[in-house]
């Protein structure tokens, strides 16, 4: 028995200490493997178990993000969008001079910040701004909270996610996984398989009735597609920057 989430840690095989998956559903859970022995975070992580068999528990920092795929849905509540597919063209046509930053805080601000009386805004919005800027600002940040969440990992870690393991129903979006490979200067890896929190389980219970010999077998059944991340977009790290400045603002 595992709980979604640590299922899909356990289905990217992250059994080595800073193996690191993030799942991009509706909100978005970012699990690192911290070994078997539980940490404090120092910056705004939560301790958690990541998963346990036999008497081995692996423990893990969870990033808990809590606007994710459900701003996708709220910008189709508003038609601006009729759905997720048209988000990724409608991005590129103004991502490189966007000026329209989104705090997502529309249920609050998960981790790292936990700014959970905070309400959402968008910034720098003139009479020239359009659907586009608004999906550009909306696709950017999802990115930018993952950046954030990545940042206070691997300060806590001490150093750089040496790979990340990405799934999810965003995780197919060409430009949030462009965006993410340029802003991050991670490895990401994406599986042909949309269902990684069975796949976890079904690893899991194979590893319990012998199915699998042990944890590098598991690891050596787990194959990943390339990722097209040749186009970068030119602004990035300075609206990353303005956007993390606007958040820090209201702490």
């Amino acid at each position: 028995m595992i709980g979604d989430s640590h299922a899909a840690m356990f289905g990217e095989a992250c059994f080595k200490k800073g193996d690191t998956k993030m799942t991009l559903g509706t909100g978005c859970s970012l699990l690192m493997h911290l070994g078997d022995t539980p940490l404090p975070s120092k910056n705004g992580l939560l301790t958690t178990i990541g998963w346990s068999v036999g008497n081995t528990v692996a423990y893990a920092w969870e990033g808990a993000i809590v606007s994710c795929g459900s701003m996708i849905e709220w910008l189709k509540g508003l038609n601006i969008i009729a759905n997720v597919e048209e988000t990724e063209e409608m991005a590129r046509k103004v991502a490189h001079d966007c000026e329209v930053l989104l705090i997502p805080a529309f249920s609050g601000l998960g981790a790292p910040f936990w700014q959970m009386d905070r309400k959402a805004s968008f910034h720098g919005i003139t009479f020239g701004t359009k659907n586009e800027h608004l999906v550009a600002a909306t696709l950017d940040a999802i990115c930018f909270q993952i950046k954030a969440v990545i940042d206070a990992m691997e300060g806590d870690l001490g150093h750089a996610v040496p790979q990340l393991a990405m799934h999810g129903g965003l995780s197919k979006n060409k430009y949030i996984r462009q965006t993410l490979e340029h802003l991050l200067h991670v490895h990401i890896t994406l599986q042909d398989n949309s269902d990684i929190s069975a796949q976890g389980a079904a690893y899991l219970a194979g590893l319990t009735d012998g199915t699998f010999r042990d944890l590098e077998h598991i690891s050596e059944l787990r194959t990943t597609i390339p990722l097209d991340t040749s186009e970068a977009v030119t602004s990035l790290n300075t609206r990353y920057n303005s956007w993390l400045a606007r958040v820090k603002q209201h702490q």
